[in-house]
């Protein structure tokens, strides 16, 4: 079995130059559960134009500076680290970082990279089998109703060295080391039923640039508790 990569780095590793990465908000979906499988609707649209993963990594940078450590602009594409995203498994597959990452830090003189991709979890809110991941809304109804903007992600952290995750968390707004108050702080906010139902193609710009803000609110408060306790930080 392969040993859990921990969700702190390493007590004894100095970390104090590194680069933000985020691929995690690409696209924004929109998933609606009905009754029954037949009232299932999923589908997602490109927003890459919101900026939504620069936001997190200039998140990240301001943290990172209060906490005494360097971080490099981004200089080119992200597209190599994009393979993280694993659609198969809905999980970051970590291991397909590690080429883009060490030529990354070889060419920054880097300690680690922090990459954040994104990750899925189970309907902790309706308590049903069903799961919703990445950026966007998730809905269900009309029995137990819940709609909200969510950004489901993970963090890790790369090391210079050897390509490996060092350190691994859920984007949470809790600092609890329990699994079940990290998920239950997954970042989120209430979000309109009567829109979520609505097909994308019908969305107005004026609603897009509401969930454009609403998810820069979501995705600034996890930041902070996320990069402390991957850094080992209090």
């Amino acid at each position: 079995m392969t040993p859990r990569v921990p969700d702190s780095v390493p007590s004894n590793m100095s970390i104090r130059k590194v680069a933000v990465i985020s691929v995690t908000a690409r696209t924004f979906a929109r998933a609606y559960t009905g009754l029954t499988v037949f009232n299932n609707e999923y589908e997602e649209m490109d927003i890459r134009s919101w900026k939504a993963d620069q936001s997190i990594e200039n998140r990240a940078k301001d943290i990172l500076k209060d906490m005494g450590i360097a971080s490099v602009d981004n200089d080119t594409s992200m597209d190599a680290f994009l393979a993280v995203n694993d659609p198969r498994g809905g999980y970051p597959d970590w291991g397909k970082a590690a080429q883009p990452a060490l030529a990354y830090c070889a060419k920054h003189e880097l300690d680690a990279l922090i990459v954040l991709a994104r990750s899925n979890v189970w309907d902790f809110l309706g308590e049903t089998n069903q799961s919703f991941s990445g950026a966007g809304i998730y809905a269900r109804g009309p029995v137990n109703n819940v709609s909200v903007l969510h950004l489901v992600a993970e963090a890790g952290v790369i090391d210079c060295q050897t390509g490996k995750a060092l350190a691994t968390r859920r984007l949470t707004t809790s600092s609890s080391d329990s699994m079940r108050d990290i998920i239950s702080a997954t970042p989120r906010m209430p979000s309109p039923m009567i829109e979520a139902m609505r097909p994308m193609a019908q969305w107005t710009d004026e609603q897009k640039t509401r969930y454009k803000g609403m998810l820069e609110r979501v995705l600034s408060a996890p930041m902070e508790p996320t990069l402390r306790k991957l850094l080992g930080q209090p």
